[in-house]
């Protein structure tokens, strides 16, 4: 749309003294938005007399008028005529155009613009092999800035979401390498019950070989009787606190690894990653959560269950179609049979056999009140960075600040038991009743095949 625009009556009266004007969808780029409600570059002039001040609140076009407008993502042009008057029957000519401080930074209007590009080609042809969004970035935004007016883009504001661009990059560099050396894969969602397993296997690997094993990385390395095993949440050791598409981003390289998926109950999941981003992540809850309340947590787009929902599903399609060899495990049935699922992992990891003295002694420390014993001493000592998996810092003494809480199943239906009617969920959350549903977990106490 060529600019400037000159406004047709009839103009529609909002409330007091703003009156409104629908303006074509091609100028959908210089509207003001809640997320950035000054970057409008446009000026509305009556007659030839800029009004204003823009990017004003409608409350504050009503009230006040004298010229305020806003230029919204709705689509609409919110203004008031000078005097307050009419701008129906005022006679007057209302038009937008650009400001004079956008105008002087129009395309073509700036003298040293192709200096600027070939600085910037410059600098674009000097990133190094591996680089990240916020380099890639810096590389043309001399060009960018001498193509476009401040207004149009806000480079303050572009700070945030590249920095969450650099941050999801350097996490996929590094799983992508953690995985692509790995001998086999271990998925599963945040909270489903995995350091359980990993204490667990770290527990018995230690005593079978002597040798001493860390939890901090996020692999455990290959021993002498066992392969390298990279743990990975997938999509959400990427996106954990940050809007994305749910997606399975490593999926080439998982299907050429024998795979164990753990899964656990949606709802059980949702409340105890509530406690646990709670603590670990307390900045992000806050933002995210901004009353703190649980269920809050469970609506959430980003934190909520139907994500949670939608990343599980496509996980367990994964595994479905995965040609193995591969074993599934499910929290609800690791927790009525420790026993015989710890066994059934063992025999899957090993090729060479369990054997009984470590089974029998990794047994007995992966119990629940044993672990929980472990991780108050580590919480109360200030150890919780070296076992990284078990502790926490700082430690108020409340039990639900730990990563092992309450060590039970159903846990949700006395904090939320809504989610335990099929009704609710139907209506509220339809990913998820599809998820429990196929796996028999509605109503009963049957856990997934």
């Amino acid at each position: 749309m060529k600019l400037p625009i000159v406004l047709e009556r009839p103009f529609r009266h909002e409330r007091g003294h703003c009156w409104r004007v629908r303006l074509d969808d091609a100028i959908s780029w210089a509207t003001d938005t809640a997320e950035r409600p000054r970057v409008c570059p446009l000026a509305l002039f009556e007659d030839a007399t800029p009004l204003g001040p823009p990017h004003a609140l409608h409350a504050a076009v009503a009230t006040s008028g004298t010229g305020r407008f806003s230029v919204w993502q709705d689509g609409w042009l919110y203004f008031s005529a000078s005097d307050n008057s009419d701008p129906n029957a005022n006679g007057r000519t209302y038009r937008l155009d650009l400001s004079d401080a956008a105008a002087a930074r129009a395309p073509g209007s700036e003298a040293g613009l192709p200096a600027a590009v070939a600085a910037a080609t410059r600098s674009v042809a000097a990133l190094p092999a591996q680089f990240t969004p916020g380099q890639a970035f810096s590389a043309v935004r001399a060009g960018l800035d001498a193509l476009y007016p401040s207004h149009i883009l806000d480079f303050a504001a572009l700070s945030a979401p590249l920095a969450d661009a650099d941050l999801v990059a350097t996490r996929y560099a590094g799983y992508l390498d953690e995985i692509s050396r790995s001998d086999m894969v271990f998925l599963s969602i945040m909270c489903a019950g995995r350091t359980w397993i990993r204490f667990f296997l770290q527990t018995y690997l230690e005593r079978a070989t002597g040798e001493a094993l860390s939890l901090v990385p996020r692999s455990i390395p290959r021993t002498s009787v066992s392969p390298s095993l990279c743990f990975t949440h997938d999509f959400f050791d990427l996106f954990e606190t940050l809007p994305a598409e749910p997606a399975i981003v490593f999926e080439p390289l998982i299907r050429q690894r024998p795979l164990i998926l753990l899964t656990r109950d949606l709802r059980d999941l949702s409340v105890s990653w509530y406690h646990y981003l709670r603590i670990s992540q307390p900045e992000a809850f806050a933002r995210l959560v901004p009353d703190g309340s649980l269920s809050a947590f469970v609506d959430s787009p980003i934190l909520g269950i139907e994500r949670l929902a939608a990343v599980h599903e496509r996980q367990l399609n994964l595994f479905r179609s995965h040609a193995g060899p591969k074993l599934h495990l499910s929290y609800e049935r690791l927790h009525a049979a420790p026993r015989a699922d710890f066994a059934r992992l063992l025999a899957f990891v090993l090729p060479g056999g369990i054997e009984g003295d470590p089974f029998e002694g990794a047994l007995a420390a992966s119990t629940f009140d044993a672990m929980q014993a472990l991780e108050i001493e580590i919480s109360k000592a200030g150890e919780a960075r070296r076992y990284m998996r078990l502790g926490v810092d700082n430690w108020s003494g409340d039990k639900n600040d730990l990563k092992v809480r309450s060590g039970k199943v159903g846990r949700f239906r006395d904090l939320l038991p809504s989610l335990d009617d099929p009704a609710i969920l139907a209506a509220r959350y339809p990913v998820s009743r599809r998820v429990l549903d196929a796996g028999g977990l509605l109503g009963s106490s049957r856990t997934m095949p």
